[in-house]
């Protein structure tokens, strides 16, 4: 495994804090996206309406894309898949099967990109029905689905 020195609160005591340690800071969340309205009857895989994010990512930096949907099934033992792509690459996925009608599951892909290329990242979600008949993406204001990218600071 890498490792690194000199980060943010190993430094030794005494040491000038310079705008060259900046690049050893995280960048925190660069991009984020909700939506708060169901989007229903789906089956093939579409893109989840509002959760696509455009970012800039700087040179050799550890990136992570999360994101968050709850579904619910129109019938029992209907499933979904919820992907993170970067264009038709996929990146991440979370599965599940709702365990009874209308009996709502959790979906949480994430995604760890170490020291992806420099510039503009355009990242989405899409949602499919994996089993059974159709099932729904359930957002609201006060439990919106959303996609969440963050910059944890330089790649190892």
């Amino acid at each position: 495994m890498a490792s690194r020195t000199a980060l943010p609160g190993t430094e030794s005591t005494g040491d000038v804090w310079t705008t060259t340690y900046i690049d050893r800071l995280p960048g925190g969340a660069i991009g984020y996206s909700k939506v708060t309205a169901n989007q229903g009857s789906i089956t093939t895989a579409v893109d989840l309406t509002s959760l696509t994010v455009t970012v800039t990512v700087n040179a050799s930096r550890l990136i992570l894309i999360s994101a968050y949907g709850l579904f619910t099934n129109g019938t029992n033992g209907d499933g979904a898949a919820m992907t993170i792509l970067e264009g038709a690459t996929q990146l991440a996925s979370s599965s599940g099967i709702g365990p009874s009608n209308a009996v709502g599951f959790a979906l949480t892909p994430s995604a760890l990109l170490v020291a992806p290329s420099t510039g503009s990242h355009t990242y989405k979600c899409q949602g499919v029905q994996q089993i059974g008949g159709t099932v729904t993406l359930n957002a609201s204001s006060t439990a919106p689905a959303y996609i969440l990218v963050q910059d944890l600071g330089p790649s190892f």
